[in-house]
């Protein structure tokens, strides 16, 4: 009995630290087009990063997509909680479960944009996606969204 409990705490050991070990892959810097717009499935804000730096994927990240295909929202719980944590706000959190893993750990330095606030109605919530898709097809880069939209927490 004792042999099995050791070894399910191995597993579990090794499974959590794969969680939050290196990334899976890397993208690097895009000028727009389709590899940013498709970024978008793991993280809302991670379009915009890969136009701007070379961004990695972790397997938390990875994680979002796979367990939503599975039916288990788990992710959204987590990322919520990760961005009340860091945004010390319900604002954090509602934007850390639509945006995602990145987003949520940005929620200390930067607020929610209107479109991510626009994923909560249904049928406008298409035209977030439509403004996502063409800004991130189009080169443009998470600074140039701080800028513009003024989302710099004080």
């Amino acid at each position: 009995m004792f042999k099995k409990f050791v070894i399910v705490l191995m597993l579990i050991t090794i499974a959590s630290a794969s969680l939050f070990a290196g990334p899976v892959f890397s993208i690097d810097k895009q000028k727009g087009g389709l590899i940013p717009c498709l970024l978008g499935v793991f993280d809302t804000r991670m379009g915009y990063m890969a136009n701007e730096k070379a961004v990695n994927v972790d397997l938390i990240d990875l994680l979002k997509p796979v367990l939503s295909v599975i039916g288990l929202p788990v992710m959204p719980l987590y990322t919520g909680y990760l961005g009340y944590q860091n945004a010390k706000g319900i604002d954090g959190c509602c934007i850390g479960m639509v945006g995602g893993y990145q987003t949520a750990n940005m929620m200390g330095t930067t607020k929610g944009r209107t479109i991510e606030w626009l994923m909560y109605i249904p049928v406008v919530n298409i035209y977030s996606l439509i403004v996502y898709i063409t800004e991130t097809m189009g080169g443009k880069t998470w600074s140039e969204v701080v800028a513009k939209e003024k989302l710099l927490r004080k």
